[in-house]
Order: structure tokens, then sequence, then C-alpha cells
């Protein structure tokens, strides 16, 4: 491997270099998350603990060290519980952001593919429509009526749906994730 420089036994490589550069990003990302919220305080209190207990296991306290391990016990636990808002705010921005989107992209094209078809053809017999898109908002607080569908969207059945003579008509759709 290609060496960077030399510290005495060890050495540096770019896959080194390349390797703290993606964990740089990673906690730049996190803190940008976590910013402003609570959950800041929280994880500097874990990191206060997590340095305390490297230092009673230094200096060989075996009462503190023991009752620092049993905490770090349940650490993985509270870290979900307590971080529960942050964890699901990183998931959404992960999902959100582009790389993933090269891996999803050909279903929202799919979808939006047959939107634009169903769009032409109910202009066509001049029907107008509100086709509504959500990304991450939920809705469901703000529709007070409707007919919820589990289905896939295509172009015939949004014709069907905007049909002034269906049952389901009332001239907007909501189409989620």
């Amino acid at each position: 491997m290609f060496e960077l420089f030399h510290i005495g036994f060890l050495s540096f490589t770019l896959i080194d270099l390349i390797d703290v550069g993606i964990v740089t990003l990673l906690f730049y990302a996190v803190y940008r998350v976590l910013k402003d919220t609570v959950a800041v305080q929280i994880l500097l209190g874990l990191v206060l603990i997590l340095g305390i207990s490297f230092i009673t296991e230094a200096v060989n306290f075996k009462s503190l060290n023991w009752i620092l391990r049993a905490i770090s016990d349940v650490w993985l636990i509270a870290f979900i519980i307590l971080f529960q808002p942050e964890l699901r705010r990183i998931l959404l921005l992960i999902t959100r952001s582009r790389l993933f989107r090269l891996f999803v992209r050909s279903n929202i094209t799919e979808t939006i593919d047959e939107v634009i078809d169903a769009a032409k053809e109910l202009s066509e017999k001049h029907i107008g429509v509100l086709i509504v898109f959500t990304r991450t908002q939920n809705v469901k607080m703000t529709i007070d009526s409707g007919i919820p569908l589990q289905a896939v969207v295509f172009k015939e059945l949004l014709v069907l749906i905007f049909n002034p003579r269906s049952l389901l008509y009332d001239g907007v759709v909501i189409i989620e994730n």
C-alpha cells in the first residue's frame, strides 16, 4: 500500500487518510443534525461517562469501574431511547440524499411518468385535478376525508379515480412515499 509517512512503528497510508476523512465527515454530519437540540447535552454527558470509565479502568478503581461497566451494558438501548427523534431525523436525511436516490430512482421516475401520462389524458378530457406528492410530510393530520388506497400508481388508476362519475372522485389525489 502507498505509505504517506512513517512515525516510529506506525505507518500512515492512503487508506488510513481516506478512513479518517470518512469518519470525520460522519461525525460532522451527526453534529449538524444534532446541533441546536437537547441531544447535544445528552451526548456530551454520555461522552463524559465514557471518558470517566476509561480513566477508572486505567487507574484500576474496581467498584467505580464495575458501576460504569454495568451502565455500558444498557448503553445501546439507552442511546436508542434517548436519541430516537434524532435517529429518525438522520434516517430521513439519509433517504433524502442524492446518493440514496440513485438506488431508488427508477421507482420514483416510473411513478412520475405515470402521473404525467394521466395528467395529459385528463387534460384532453378537460378534467381538472390536483395531485399532491408528499415527500416527508405527514398529511394524515390535515386530511379529514378521503378514501385511502394502498396501490401502485399507474395512469389507468388515476384516470379512473378522476372520472367525475366515479365514487372516488373528489378532484384530489395525495401520493405518499
